[in-house]
């Protein structure tokens, strides 16, 4: 069974570096080869809401959803991460942690959440379209995508 958990600093720095660690090779291109995970880790940490998926068996993080909400000028948040432990992958855990996700950012009166992913991430892709993210722009490498909520 999956519990969720949701806000800010709910897990340690330590926790969301070895889920990163972890499952760097689950992004395209891996997250890795594109950012420092110990950075970025801390910067998660520091300055974004999570949402968290755990096997209530345990004390694992099988899933991790952050992301920024402090534009309230324009009421856009900015979802930096979101994976799913492949074992746990189809069990409709990336649809709930992006519901609880945008419950949230409702209740802080956002009005919209931006992405950006990797052009050669069609799985990726897909998913965000099937949930209502819409291609806004983009560059050589990345697809910036958008959804109002």
């Amino acid at each position: 069974m999956i519990t969720y958990f949701s806000g800010k600093k709910i897990v340690g720095e330590k926790q969301i570096y070895s889920f990163l660690k972890e499952h760097e090779f689950d992004f395209f291109p891996p997250l890795s080869s594109r950012v420092n995970i110990h950075e970025y880790a801390e910067k998660i940490y520091r300055n974004a809401e999570l949402v968290i998926a755990k096997e209530t068996s345990s004390i694992s993080i099988v899933g991790l959803t952050a992301f920024y909400a402090n534009d309230y000028k324009n009421k856009t948040a900015f979802l930096t991460n979101i994976n799913v432990s492949s074992t746990y992958a189809g069990k409709g855990i990336v649809k709930e942690m992006l519901r609880r996700m945008n419950a949230i950012l409702i209740n802080k009166g956002f009005k919209s959440v931006s992405l950006e992913v990797y052009k050669d991430n069609q799985k990726a892709i897909h998913l965000y379209q099937k949930v209502g993210f819409k291609v806004q722009d983009s560059s050589r490498d990345f697809i910036l995508m958008c959804k109002n909520i």
